[in-house]
């Protein structure tokens, strides 16, 4: 335990080291690594060498792939890069060879991204000429990708990522990152690609976007969604597209199951041999956790309303309603599957924002600028 806790310090005034700046310190971030050094302080002091049973025994599984690349070596393939998740577990395994516990090394690579997707945000905000409040720290890393930080998974690693993707215009950086986003989690880079090329298409191609057009933007990649898993999965396994739900596409259940990933309420809808906590435990999270309900309502609705109005905000709105309809055909449709689309629209949010509050300062009497600045306040 004092091991751990020694290494988690070390860990932590390592990457408070990056978040220091002309000797001034970034309050935001430094506040989330005290968090992180807290949160994961606790989980080991009470849950012990069980601590990668605590909230998800994916982190066994995690650690096991570490174990398992030690002793076996590497196979250079995209197959074993997937399923044993090189991109996370390589890094880990290589803090191991320094003497860091495995679950830790992991963690502590979901801390990292945390840091670097918020410092991301604030690199977008500054290209843009915009103001970085600290209220917007909230959407940037919300409560779940905070938590989520405190697990030895891949969540925040694939909210960098994605971010990385949508945010950045460094076509290098895209590519990696998008690759990177495959190997991880192989839907997903199909959904934000998808939604990519769909929201260049439907910004080309319609002209007068209305609420008719998206109402059959937002089902079409619904349907889409859910037969590319069937399809894919008749191709990989043989597995026959009547076990899925493309014979009820339109029906009550199934936008029921998309309607429950805006408000969080997937557990609802896969009953009580997937979900093991009960639903009013379940629901009593969702008060602390408030990003995975809110961060989205918001987002649609900011999209409904036309004041997001980019092709990228809407390319995101697209890559989430293919991405439920994949996940909808599993068991594994849950809010932290969700994490890097609520990390996107948190972003997002917050841009639109610090739109809104610099045009309101602008239009402030006494306050407008001189004619000819230049400055588009569309």
């Amino acid at each position: 335990m004092i091991l751990i806790s020694l290494q988690t310090l070390f860990l932590a005034f390592a990457i408070l080291l990056t978040v220091i700046k002309a000797r001034r310190i970034d309050l935001a971030a430094s506040a989330y690594i005290l968090l992180w050094v807290i949160g994961t302080i606790l989980i080991y002091h009470r849950y012990g060498v069980a601590s990668d049973l605590f909230y998800s025994n994916d982190q066994r599984f995690m650690t096991s792939m570490i174990e398992s690349i030690n002793k076996n070596g590497l196979e250079l393939s995209i197959d074993s890069a997937i399923a044993l998740r090189y991109v996370v577990t390589i890094p880990a395994l290589v803090l191991t060879k320094f003497g860091i516990d495995s679950l830790l090394a992991l963690k502590f690579i979901q801390m990292v991204c945390v840091i670097f997707s918020y410092k991301l945000a604030r690199q977008h905000f500054e290209s843009q000429k915009l103001e970085f409040k600290w209220q917007y720290s909230l959407f940037v890393f919300g409560p779940s990708l905070v938590f989520n930080s405190l697990l030895g998974l891949r969540d925040a690693v694939l909210s960098f990522l994605v971010l990385n993707f949508v945010f950045t215009n460094d076509r290098k950086r895209r590519f990696l990152s998008i690759c990177a986003v495959y190997l991880l989690r192989p839907h997903l880079a199909a959904a934000l690609i998808f939604g990519l090329v769909v929201s260049a298409a439907f910004n080309k191609f319609w002209l007068k976007p209305s609420l008719v057009s998206r109402v059959a933007l937002v089902i079409g990649s619904y349907a889409t969604g859910i037969c590319t898993y069937a399809l894919v999965s008749l191709y990989q396994h043989g597995i026959a597209t009547d076990n899925f739900r493309i014979s009820r596409l339109f029906n009550q259940d199934s936008f029921l199951d998309l309607a429950s990933n805006f408000v969080s309420l997937q557990f609802l809808r896969l009953g009580d041999t997937v979900v093991a906590s009960s639903n009013t435990s379940l629901l009593l999270l969702r008060l602390i956790f408030f990003d995975i309900f809110a961060t989205p309502i918001i987002f649609t609705l900011l999209i409904i309303c036309y004041k997001l109005r980019s092709q990228r905000n809407l390319g995101i709105f697209i890559s989430f309603i293919f991405f439920v309809g994949v996940v909808s055909n599993t068991n594994w449709n849950s809010s932290r599957q969700n994490i890097p689309f609520i990390a996107l629209m948190g972003v997002a949010i917050a841009e639109y924002l610090a739109q809104r509050r610099k045009h309101s300062a602008i239009e402030k009497p006494g306050l407008s600028p001189p004619l000819h600045t230049g400055l588009n306040r569309s």
